[in-house]
């Protein structure tokens, strides 16, 4: 026959009339899952208007990311001196490859 969910009695069950009103917001918990390395979460805020939340950011995301941007353009530019410039092979490789489609023989 057809499923049917079992409706289990809880004593504790009540009909909230005004789910909106919530009381404070003491503090946030999340749990993030991740397979990548180096991830930050930082400054949250709940906030009922944007204008607050927007200043909020300014004075401490912006700030923060602007740092971050900076290191990691010395980063990228250490990196960037200690790669190797170009592949002096991949040219050649390029041309074989070209050249074989180009050019190929049948084999009997």
């Amino acid at each position: 026959g057809e499923w049917k969910a079992r409706l289990v009695p809880n004593p504790h069950y009540f009909k909230d009339e005004q789910p909106h009103s919530l009381t404070e917001i003491a503090g946030v918990g999340i749990e993030i899952w991740t397979m990548t390395k180096n991830i930050l979460f930082d400054n949250f805020i709940v906030a009922h208007s944007p204008e607050v939340a927007a200043d909020f950011a300014k004075k401490t995301w912006e700030v923060k990311n602007a740092r971050e941007l900076v290191k990691k353009a010395k980063i990228d530019a250490e990196k960037a001196k200690n790669q190797p410039k170009a592949d002096p092979l991949k040219n050649f490789q390029k041309q074989v490859i070209e050249n074989v489609k180009k050019y190929w023989i049948p084999i009997v």
